[in-house]
């Protein structure tokens, strides 16, 4: 993760991967980002909780106005904790104060979720299916695959079964939101 300064506003880059890490496996290379990222990645997140606007300026270049409006109810889902993207439409929106059908926000929600630049400090990862699955995780952050989500939810106290490509968080932990 890098911090850059740049005219009084603070922009978040994309974790990049480190020189010499070709050759580990998905779930080593994600242990050794989290572990090394970590501390910078929750300085990061209280910056954003003491200043919400700083969200919407380290995104603004790019980003559009789904995609703020659903990284930044993400923020909002606690370590250790997962939501539906139906749940996390649903918050969109009731502050967006619309009438949209949900299950077309929950795929709005999924696309926005597989653009995720600042994946995992905007924590696109705590967003499963409805049944608990995990489920996508394609997009352009070097954290890329199911197997890099349960690892990372698994890291942050997520009891989730399974391997390969189908994941599961266990339903009766009682940490989906």
């Amino acid at each position: 993760m890098k911090l850059v300064n740049k005219s009084k506003a603070t922009t978040l880059l994309a974790p990049t991967v480190p020189a010499g890490a070709k050759g580990l496996t998905a779930q080593e290379y994600i242990r050794r980002a989290i572990a090394t990222h970590r501390k910078s990645v929750v300085a990061v997140r209280k910056m954003l909780k003491e200043s919400p606007d700083a969200a919407t300026v380290a995104m603004a270049d790019t980003a559009s106005p789904n995609q703020i409006d659903f990284w930044a109810a993400c923020f909002q889902i606690p370590e250790g904790y997962v939501v539906s993207y139906a749940t996390l439409s649903r918050v969109v929106q009731g502050a967006r104060g619309e009438q949209t059908e949900v299950a077309k926000l929950a795929r709005t929600a999924g696309k926005c979720m597989s653009q995720n630049p600042l994946a995992p400090v905007v924590p696109c990862h705590r967003v499963v299916g409805v049944s608990g699955a995990l489920t996508g995780f394609k997009g352009e952050s070097t954290c890329t695959t199911l197997g890099m989500k349960a690892a990372l939810l698994r890291g942050e106290g997520v009891p989730v079964e399974g391997s390969g490509d189908r994941f599961t968080v266990r339903s009766q932990s009682g940490r989906l939101l």
